[in-house]
């Protein structure tokens, strides 16, 4: 630097996991871990109601848009896989799929923070994939995702006020499902291409 001091990003082992946490599938997410590693971490009960669900939705500004679908509704048939995001409508929308968020419940400030990082991924992803379709909306209802022209990694960035590493990370582990598929984000150099999963 020109005034010769250093300046550097402290790492702690929360910014470190929640970086880890876009770059993983759901279905490589380590519940277990958690469970046995964080005080306070439990399942939430069959048939109970996540208390940052309520938390969240008496203070949602959009109540036509609330944090999840509700956990008994599917916009689109489910498939073999559960997708992090679901692309439907026209024009085509994104929302993240309660189905593949871990039904966790903590009551420590740890545990507290891991289900935080959990639904910050999950409208990170949400934001990264309508960017996507809002760029290719073909993407809503195609059937061979390979044939839609790749994405700026810049334009998606942009427009969901991020860092193009950090959309770099969400394309490793995120999928989402449109009605007949799911579909995964390759990079292709400065861009994201689309495959089939």
């Amino acid at each position: 630097m020109a005034d010769g001091i250093a300046q550097s990003l402290v790492m702690t082992a929360q910014l470190q996991l929640a970086i880890k946490l876009l770059s993983m599938s759901s279905n490589e997410l380590p519940v277990e871990d958690w469970k046995t590693q964080t005080p306070g971490l439990d399942e939430l009960p069959a048939g109970e109601r996540d208390p940052l669900d309520v938390a969240e939705e008496a203070t949602e500004p959009d109540p036509d848009h609330p944090p999840w679908f509700p956990s008994t509704e599917s916009p689109l048939p489910v498939l073999a896989e559960i997708p992090d995001v679901w692309v439907f409508g026209n024009p085509p929308q994104a929302r993240a799929n309660r189905h593949a968020y871990p039904r966790l419940q903590g009551t420590t400030k740890d545990a507290l923070w891991l289900l935080r990082a959990l639904r910050q991924r999950a409208r990170t992803y949400e934001k990264v994939v309508q960017a996507v379709v809002d760029a290719r909306p073909a993407l809503g209802v195609t059937l061979d995702p390979t044939t839609i022209q790749p994405v700026a990694l810049r334009s998606i960035a942009e427009a969901v006020g991020m860092h193009e590493s950090t959309i770099e990370r969400v394309a490793q582990g995120l999928r989402f499902q449109n009605l007949h598929l799911l579909i995964g984000l390759t990079k292709q150099g400065k861009k994201l291409g689309f495959t089939k999963l």
